[in-house]
């Protein structure tokens, strides 16, 4: 029968085995008496170590204990660290959560109160834009007078300005040359 080494039972004690090797090493120890000895004895050793270290800690003087809590009981914090404790990420994720919130429906809301009117061009724009190009072409004087004039507020329309085509349109029965 084979046995174990130290380092790998020290390792089995610590935890540090993969699956499989633990489970072996398990059952070897538990039909191998050698091996469980020194297993034993390794386990003694550990708990021996920490046992020791924790008579060996030495207590803290009471005055100097005394002295630090009396420092931080007088300290009072300044503005920046008042500051910090406002702006810990426990406030200020759902502030910006707020503010965040506020811009997404709130700019909207302020945008469409401002302006009740859609946004758009003027129809005198078009109209002016038109009689500008009517300036230039040939066939200005064919132009019914609304565009024409400047002033947009006399809008009306003469019968005699209007050619065939737009006649048709205008009675429903539009002719198409086929």
């Amino acid at each position: 029968m084979t046995h174990y080494t130290e380092d790998l039972l020290i390792d089995y004690l610590h935890g540090e085995l993969p699956d499989a090797e633990d489970a072996r090493v398990h059952a070897h120890l538990a039909t191998c008496d050698p091996c469980r000895a020194l297993y034993d004895g390794q386990a003694a050793l550990g708990d021996l170590l920490r046992s020791t270290a924790a008579a060996s800690e030495l207590a803290f003087p009471s005055m100097i204990k005394a002295h630090v809590w009396a420092t931080i009981r007088a300290e009072q914090p300044s503005f920046f660290d008042r500051f910090r404790v406002i702006v810990r990420p426990a406030i200020a994720v759902p502030l910006a959560a707020a503010i965040a919130l506020v811009a997404l429906f709130g700019g909207p809301l302020i945008h469409s109160s401002v302006s009740n009117s859609p946004p758009g061009v003027a129809a005198s724009y078009y109209l002016e834009e038109h009689a500008a190009e009517g300036q230039g072409n040939p066939l200005a004087d064919h132009l019914p007078t609304v565009l024409r004039a400047t002033n947009t507020s006399a809008v009306h329309t003469s019968p005699a300005l209007i050619d065939a085509v737009d006649a048709a349109t205008l009675n429903g029965n539009l002719v198409t040359n086929d």
